[in-house]
């Protein structure tokens, strides 16, 4: 199989192949639909109840699993290997560097909450460049990210994200835009993710 991804997307090892549990995937267009029906079904699960805190590494795999676990069989376990994009967390150190920003995020919601919705969005756009960058998974971390944050947001009364009313998922215009966002927050500067999430 060849797959092709688009600009920030992290590459499937070829010998993870082998992890696929569908086994008539021979192309990324179907790989794209079974992972995409696999998020349908996981968000009748994850925004059809809720959950006790999100906050937790044990809700991180649990959600990852439900997302991918029909299509891989890696889905909800942590990464145990190096990545090329040195933007990335270090394997060996993402036990330490997920529970000390879920930790952050718990004691922000708990003794400094937003007030505003624009104080929400600002939190959100934090929260889900900090996870994307730890980058737990082997892969579908984007988009595990991106679904997290909405429950957040969902379960403090906020709006979940737009996240550019556009497909992150495949090279296009709302792609590019979110990856520059990102890069901007590499830098610190949250003001176009910020932008970006309610566009």
């Amino acid at each position: 199989m060849k797959f092709r991804y688009p600009e920030g997307a992290t590459p499937i090892d070829p010998n993870e192949e082998k992890d696929l549990i569908p086994s008539n995937i021979t192309t990324q267009r179907e790989l794209n639909e079974v992972e995409y029906e696999n998020i349908v079904r996981s968000r009748m699960w994850s925004r059809g109840r809720r959950h006790g805190n999100l906050l937790t590494v044990a809700f991180l795999e649990r959600l990852h699993q439900r997302m991918f676990g029909d299509v891989w069989k890696w889905a909800g376990k942590r990464r145990q290997k190096e990545l090329q994009n040195e933007k990335f967390s270090h394997f060996y150190s993402i036990p330490v560097e997920i529970e000390t920003a879920l930790a952050d995020f718990r004691y922000r919601l708990d003794y400094a909450p937003p007030s505003t919705h624009k104080e929400w969005d600002r939190l959100g756009a934090e929260f889900h460049h900090r996870i994307v960058t730890i980058h737990y998974f082997n892969n579908g971390n984007g988009r595990h990210a991106r679904e997290l944050t909405d429950l957040l947001l969902l379960q403090h009364g906020e709006e979940p994200f737009t996240w550019g009313s556009g497909s992150i998922a495949e090279m296009s215009e709302t792609r590019n835009r979110y990856i520059a966002a990102l890069h901007a927050a590499d830098a610190g500067d949250y003001t176009l993710l910020a932008e970006f999430v309610r566009s």
